[in-house]
């Protein structure tokens, strides 16, 4: 899968609120670095709808649009 600046995007993993309730994050890529040795291929910053933004692997993340 190639992602893209803009894209908007879902984390796979699972966060759980207080009630056991899953939630996803979503967010939009809004910059792709190259992969250097010692990212551990943490190369996507992405900024979630949270307000927060994140290094990110590709691995992790699911294509939305």
């Amino acid at each position: 899968m190639i992602l893209n600046v803009g894209d908007t995007v879902i984390d796979r993993s699972d966060y759980y609120n207080s009630k056991g309730t899953s939630l996803r994050r979503i967010g939009i890529i809004i910059e792709v670095l190259e992969s250097e040795i010692y990212d551990r291929g943490e190369r996507i910053i992405v900024a979630w709808s949270s307000g927060v933004r994140s290094y990110e692997k590709e691995s992790r993340l699911e294509k939305k649009n």
